[in-house]
């Protein structure tokens, strides 16, 4: 690692059991300056046992994001942060550093254990919040337009029908 990131990283429950929904919620920060690294591109890869069960790619916003996952093995588990480049005005690419041409160097790693969990056999399935968002907004939608389909109608019947009624 080059040194010019630090991620914070931490999980809920604090216990990571198999079948149960993980939140792995990490923070970034720039270590000369412990301000948060905004709009920071990274891969999160997490390898059980020797092997890559997930990887995903990510942007932080506001120097932070989180991911959920379900584990269905209990092991050893590695949690990666790779490929971190920042396009913000703070942290990593500031005008005092220069860019890493070689992006291998920026490579965090933490370690943790999957415990197996006896209380439940089967998993939830887990629902990302812009999932629920979305279905919000489609729900706002259809209390809209089918009002004012409607009330268009109605206006249309009473200045048509008034016509037929007066001949």
């Amino acid at each position: 690692m080059d040194g010019l990131v630090e991620i914070d990283l931490t999980w809920e429950p604090h216990v990571i059991k198999t079948n149960e929904k993980i939140t792995f919620i990490y923070q970034t920060y720039d270590p000369f300056t412990n301000s948060n690294i905004d709009k920071m591109k990274y891969d999160l890869i997490l390898i059980q046992n020797g092997e890559e069960i997930f990887r995903d790619k990510g942007l932080t916003s506001i120097g932070g994001d989180y991911r959920n996952y379900v584990f269905e093995e209990p092991g050893s588990l590695e949690i990666r942060f790779e490929n971190i480049e920042s396009g913000g005005t703070s942290g990593i690419e500031s005008s005092l550093r220069e860019p890493v041409e070689d992006l291998s160097l920026r490579l965090l790693k933490f370690t943790a254990m999957v415990y197996e969990n006896p209380d439940k056999l089967t998993p939830d399935i887990v629902i990302q919040p812009a999932k629920r968002l979305e279905l919000q907004y489609e729900i706002l939608v259809a209390i809209i337009v089918i009002p004012g389909a409607l009330a268009v109608i109605a206006i249309i019947t009473m200045v048509f029908g008034k016509g037929k009624k007066t001949k």
